[in-house]
C-alpha cells in the first residue's frame, strides 16, 4: 500500500518469531554475529588476565570492565522462554576457561556449538 509516496508493508510477526526460534537465514546471520561477538569476549578474557592475573570468574566482571561488551549469545537470545541463561557459557578453570555459544540448537555441549577463534589459535 502507499500514502502519501510511502510504501507501507505488513510485517507478519508470527512468521518472523518462528524464524528466529527455527534458524533458517536469520539464524545463520546470528550465528556469524555470534562468533563475532565470541571472540570479542575471548579477547576481553585475555585483556583481563593480562591486567588481573588470571582469568575474570564470571562475563559479568567483563561486562563491568567494560559496559559496551556484548555477552548476550544471540543465539539463545532469539527465544528467552526457553533458556535458563542466555549469556555465552563460560566457566574458567584453574588455568583457562571454557567459552563457547551453545549453536543454532540452543543445546551446549554438541555439532554446532560455536568457539572463540582467538582461543583456538592460542592452544
Amino acid at each position: 500500500m502507499t500514502v502519501g509516496g510511502w510504501i507501507l508493508f505488513k510485517v507478519d510477526s508470527y512468521h518472523l518469531r518462528q524464524e528466529l526460534k527455527s534458524g533458517g537465514d536469520v539464524g545463520n546471520l546470528l550465528s556469524l554475529r555470534a562468533a563475532d561477538e565470541i571472540d570479542q569476549v575471548a579477547e576481553s578474557c585475555e585483556n583481563y588476565k593480562f591486567k588481573y592475573g588470571n582469568y575474570p570468574d564470571s562475563l559479568q566482571q567483563l561486562k563491568k570492565e567494560n559496559p559496551f561488551l556484548q555477552i548476550v549469545d544471540p543465539l539463545l537470545a532469539r527465544n528467552p522462554e526457553a533458556h535458563k541463561l542466555i549469556t555465552f557459557y563460560y566457566q574458567r578453570t584453574d588455568s583457562s576457561y571454557v567459552l563457547f555459544s551453545s549453536g543454532l540448537d540452543g543445546i551446549p555441549n554438541t555439532k554446532d556449538d560455536i568457539y572463540p577463534r582467538i582461543h583456538n589459535k592460542q592452544r
